[in-house]
């Protein structure tokens, strides 16, 4: 999540399976508390119908209602949006933000996307927030987002404008951990560049494998 340009349309926050008058106060809104509550950090941007103003973070594992409050301090929004991954700390997030118009990224509101998948309610709530960007960003073309996290995962919209699937793979920290501790010698590395594709070092071999 970084500041830059953001379409707060009626397409994308109209749920199905969400009250009219939460809808209504969500629709209304003109300022928003936008959180993706990720495996290993949790980002909040405080955004207007169409720009995303500041970004601020903490791990995830540190997320608490006090937590929150703190790091969202100063801040004034009309609703809060959030896209999780999480569930233990989606339910903290929730009580953190009680009293505000809240409304949670999942595939039984309607995205402004179609969803060509056998299980709709299994698809994680980032794939289908990158998804629908990648559709408000380059519509009527076929896409592929990549997004480099915890895992690294591929996800694919069709010509139609369908999500149609993907690939999750290890993050690319996760790949050098397992080397790192499962092998008696390989070394635990900082992920940098490579200085070239042919490793000339150990740690250089296993930055180009990265």
């Amino acid at each position: 999540m970084s500041a830059g340009s953001l379409d707060v349309s009626a397409g994308w926050l109209g749920p199905q399976n969400t009250s009219s008058t939460l809808l209504g106060r969500v629709l209304g809104a003109s300022s928003y508390l936008l959180i993706d509550n990720s495996n290993s950090f949790t980002k909040c941007a405080l955004s207007t119908r169409t720009r995303v103003k500041s970004v601020r973070k903490l791990p995830t594992n540190r997320v608490t209602k006090a937590g929150l409050r703190s790091l969202v301090e100063g801040w004034d929004f009309d609703a809060v949006v959030m896209c999780s991954v999480v569930p233990t700390k989606a339910r903290v997030i929730r009580g953190a933000f009680a009293k505000s118009a809240f409304l949670e990224v999942n595939a039984g509101i309607d995205l402004g996307i179609g969803i060509d998948y056998p299980e709709p309610a299994s698809i994680g709530a980032d794939r289908l927030a990158n998804a629908v960007a990648a559709a408000e960003l380059h519509s009527g073309v076929p896409s592929v987002v990549v997004d480099f996290g915890t895992a690294v995962t591929f996800d694919i919209l069709s010509m139609a404008g369908s999500y149609i699937g993907g690939v999750i793979a290890p993050g690319l920290a996760s790949m050098t951990d397992y080397l790192h501790q499962r092998t008696a010698q390989l070394p635990k590395i900082t992920l940098l560049e490579p200085p070239g594709p042919i490793g000339k070092s150990t740690q250089h071999a296993m930055l180009a494998g990265a």
